[in-house]
C-alpha cells in the first residue's frame, strides 16, 4: 500500500510539472465566437428575432428622419426669408458710388490733423454756423439753376445736382422746441426746467410786421399768388391737418377738390338725378386708407414745426425764404 501510494504521489507530480512546462490553452474566445455565428444563423433563420445592435441602429434613424421632418417648416421658412432679404438687399457698391458725392459734398473727410469749419456738418456748433452753413453750403448745392458747365438749366430740370441727380418736389425742414416750465421742486422752484418728454407748440417768432420795410409790405410777405410766404406765421406754428408749415394747403388760391373722400357726407357738387353716390357711411369709415397726415403724426408726432423750401421756386426766392426764417427766429435756444 505504501508502494501504490508513493506511485500516485509521484505520478501526481510529474502531471503538474506538465502543466507548469505546457500551460493549456484557454479556448473561452473561440466558444464566445462560436456562440454569436450560431446566434446570427439562429437569427437569420428566424423572422420574429432582431439583433438588438440593428434594432438600435434602426430606431435611431427613425429618430433622426422624424426631427429631421419636424425641422423642414423651419428651413422653408429660413430659405424663404433669405431670399426676400437677398431680394431686398441694399446694393452696398452702387449706394456708396451714389451717396458719396453728396456726403462728400456737405461733410467732407477730414485728414488726422485737419480741424471741421463753419462749411460742413461736423463744424457746425451755434445758430450762426448754421444759418452759414444754410446759405453758402446747403442751398447752393441742391437748388441749383445752371448745370456743371454754367449753361442755365429749363425750369423743370432746376434742383439737378451732380450732373445725374434733381430734387423732386423741395426738401423740407423740421424743428422742434423744448418746453420751459417753473420748476415744481420746492428747492429749485425759482428756475426753469425744461421737460424731456414735452414739447412746446405754441406760435413764436413774434410779429411778422417787424419785417416791413420799404417795398416789403404785407402783400409782399403774405397774402398772394407772388407772395414770398403761404401764410403770415408760415413756420412758427405746428403742422397740423391739411397744412403746409402751418398754413392751409389751399392758401395760395388753389382749386378744392370736387369731392373729398375723407368726409362722411361725401357728395358731388352737382349731383344728378340718376346717380346713387350716397353719403359714405360711418361704418365704412373705417375702411378707407388712412391719411397721410395721420401717418405724419404717427411717425412724427403732432409737435413739430415745419417750412418748404421748394425746387418749383427760383435760387433767389429760395434764399429769401431762408431769410425770412434767419431774420424771425426759427433756431433759437429752446429748437432742436
Amino acid at each position: 500500500m505504501a508502494q501504490a501510494g508513493y506511485a500516485m504521489d509521484q505520478a501526481g507530480e510529474e502531471f503538474r510539472q506538465m502543466q507548469q512546462d505546457q500551460p493549456m490553452t484557454d479556448i473561452s474566445q473561440p466558444v464566445k465566437r462560436a456562440h454569436q455565428v450560431l446566434r446570427q444563423m439562429a437569427l437569420s433563420n428566424s423572422t420574429r428575432m432582431v439583433e438588438r445592435e440593428i434594432l438600435k441602429e434602426v430606431i435611431t434613424e427613425n429618430n433622426r428622419r422624424f426631427f429631421g421632418c419636424l425641422m423642414l417648416p423651419v428651413t422653408l421658412s429660413f430659405f424663404v426669408f433669405y431670399a426676400i432679404s437677398a431680394v431686398m438687399h441694399e446694393d452696398v457698391p452702387s449706394k456708396h458710388i451714389l451717396e458719396f458725392p453728396v456726403r462728400n459734398a456737405l461733410n467732407p473727410l477730414l485728414g488726422e490733423d485737419d480741424d471741421a469749419t463753419g462749411e460742413m456738418l461736423d463744424g457746425l456748433t451755434t445758430s450762426s454756423d448754421v444759418w452759414n452753413y444754410l446759405e453758402n453750403t446747403f442751398v447752393p448745392f441742391f437748388f441749383r439753376e445752371e448745370d456743371v458747365y454754367g449753361n442755365p438749366l429749363e425750369e423743370d430740370k432746376w434742383g439737378t445736382f451732380l450732373q445725374y441727380n434733381q430734387v423732386l418736389g423741395g426738401i423740407i425742414f423740421r424743428a422742434e422746441r423744448g418746453l420751459t416750465k417753473t420748476c415744481e421742486d420746492p428747492l429749485v422752484e425759482h428756475l426753469d426746467c425744461f421737460p424731456q418728454n414735452e414739447l412746446d407748440d405754441q406760435r413764436y417768432g413774434g410779429n411778422i410786421s417787424q419785417l416791413f420795410d420799404v417795398g416789403k409790405d404785407k402783400d409782399y410777405w403774405f397774402g398772394g399768388n407772388d407772395s414770398l410766404l403761404l401764410c403770415e406765421d408760415e413756420g412758427f406754428v405746428i403742422k397740423v391737418a391739411n397744412t403746409s408749415g402751418g398754413c392751409p394747403v389751399n392758401y395760395t388760391f388753389r382749386e378744392p377738390r370736387t369731392i373729398d373722400i375723407w368726409s362722411l357726407d361725401r357728395r358731388l357738387s352737382e349731383p344728378a338725378p340718376d346717380r346713387r353716390l350716397t353719403p359714405l357711411r360711418e361704418e365704412h369709415a373705417g375702411l378707407m386708407p388712412v391719411k397721410a397726415d395721420a401717418i405724419y403724426e404717427g411717425i412724427y408726432g403732432p409737435k413739430r414745426y415745419e417750412f418748404v423750401l421748394k425746387v418749383a421756386d427760383s435760387y433767389e426766392k429760395s434764399m429769401l425764404r431762408l431769410q425770412y426764417l434767419k431774420d424771425r427766429g426759427w433756431i433759437d435756444e429752446k429748437t432742436t
